[in-house]
């Protein structure tokens, strides 16, 4: 017979970097599953947590290569942009040296 390791609640948060309340939650969601041996007691294996992490990893990594970039900004509205700064800045310079003149 195989044996299979069951993990309990306080054993999976911390490997899934969640609270406790949330594993049971996703859980009684379905999206992790479970063994339930009583009222309280919540059980899982420990390969079904390695499959889920594993499935999550792969998940991430697909939407963040998948990410729709944004678009980069032109040369001229970085000119624009620049030129806006220097009159902000020579303003400010001779409201400083000259006064509301």
């Amino acid at each position: 017979m195989i044996s299979t390791k069951l993990l309990t609640v306080k054993e999976v948060a911390p490997m899934l970097r969640i609270a406790e309340s949330t594993v049971r939650t996703w859980a009684s969601e379905g999206k992790i599953r479970s063994l339930k041996l009583s009222y309280k007691g919540l059980r899982f294996k420990e390969k079904d947590i390695q499959d889920f992490i594993e499935s999550k990893l792969v998940h991430q990594e697909a939407q963040h290569f998948n990410k729709p970039r944004r678009p980069r900004r032109s040369a001229s509205a970085n000119i624009i942009g620049l030129d806006r700064q220097m009159e902000r800045y020579i303003k400010n310079a001779k409201t400083e040296f000259l006064g509301n003149a």
